[in-house]
């Protein structure tokens, strides 16, 4: 009769792991429910999410400059998802084409500025001087916009950036091709005088020669 002999069992690489006990076990779940419970407050809080790391399914959509926001017409659902999620504190109709925009703003605690930005004509001084007066006491993001996001509240973005120092080419160059396509003739005489104004290049005469030192 053979006998079989079976081999030994060796100890782990690492020695015999010990079973936790009661009160490791019972720690080590509290901490990850800890972990669930703060996660879940971070999403609905909205901080996973802030403005500048994802935009809003809006038309036109795009960021303009660190803290401000272009795109479409917003409904009354959006606006309210602008503020939670994105951080929008202040809005800007470009064309002011929604009478009860700024009673639903109002209501969701939101600042608004309305302009009259024609869809194809130059920008209007005043309403500029009126913009970077708004967006110097804004608190948080400011969202700019217009019925289609790809009307005036283009030229009006392009004009905001020139004014904060980057290039004319640099600008038209991070546009969609079909935004600067649209640009009508008049429009690209005044972003080409904003951008002179900057340079201290435009004449005295010039109708944007009070956004000079124009920034926010």
């Amino acid at each position: 009769m053979s006998v079989v002999v079976f081999p030994r069992r060796r100890p782990p690489a690492f020695g015999a792991a010990a079973p936790l006990g009661r009160r490791p076990a019972a720690l080590r779940v509290l901490v990850l429910a800890a972990l669930l419970a703060a996660a879940l407050v971070v999403r609905a809080t909205g901080v996973l999410h802030p403005a500048g790391t994802g935009l809003p399914a809006l038309p036109g959509v795009a960021v303009v400059e660190p803290g401000i926001i272009r795109g479409g017409q917003p409904g009354d659902g959006d606006l309210a998802d602008l503020r939670d999620g994105y951080g929008v504190r202040a809005l800007v109709d470009v064309d002011s084409t929604d009478v009860d925009e700024r009673a639903v703003a109002g209501g969701l605690d939101l600042r608004m500025l309305a302009l009259q930005v024609p869809t194809t004509g130059a920008p209007p001084p005043a309403d500029l001087l009126a913009l970077v007066r708004f967006l110097r006491s804004a608190d948080g993001t400011v969202y700019l916009h217009d019925t289609t996001g790809h009307g005036p509240v283009v030229v009006v973005a392009a004009v905001l950036r020139l004014l904060r120092g980057v290039p004319l080419a640099d600008v038209l160059r991070a546009l969609p091709r079909e935004d600067v396509a649209a640009l009508s003739e008049a429009q690209l005489l005044a972003l080409h005088e904003v951008a002179a104004v900057v340079a201290g290049t435009a004449p005295p005469t010039s109708p944007y020669a009070g956004l000079k030192g124009a920034a926010w």
